[in-house]
């Protein structure tokens, strides 16, 4: 199984590629922002460690994080934003670190080098 990563700045066309390699050669695709979107979710790794830090203002009424509420303070606490990544990075790096893992080894049970596409679990 190979992995490659996409990077690439706003608008850099990172989700065409990935929708294509997708389409074309049936590729397992995890984008990072929507891993980040999951671990925030209520109930995943990393919802309480940003409550905890931004406070319970951040929780909206169906009880996610709102995130432009987040992004406000970030943007007006600069140091908010390293401590938020402290938080999120690590806990998308394991998400897709054992994704990769689960593939590997379905891969193998199947005794197949192509890998079927599927939906990330959570909240997207």
């Amino acid at each position: 199984m190979k992995t490659i990563g996409i990077t690439g700045g706003v608008g850099a066309g990172k989700s065409t590629v990935l929708a294509y390699l997708e389409e074309k050669y049936n590729a397992f695709v995890i984008q990072a922002d929507e891993v980040g979107h999951i671990v925030m979710a209520p109930g995943q790794e990393c919802y309480q460690p940003v409550i905890d830090l931004f406070g319970k203002d951040v929780i909206k009424n169906d009880k996610t994080i709102d995130r432009k509420r987040v992004s406000d303070v970030v943007f007006e606490q600069p140091d908010f934003l390293s401590r938020l990544n402290g938080i999120i990075h690590p806990a998308v790096k394991r998400y897709i670190l054992k994704s990769l893992e689960e593939q590997k080894k379905e891969a193998m049970r199947c005794g197949s080098r192509t890998f079927s596409g599927r939906t990330l679990p959570g909240v997207l």
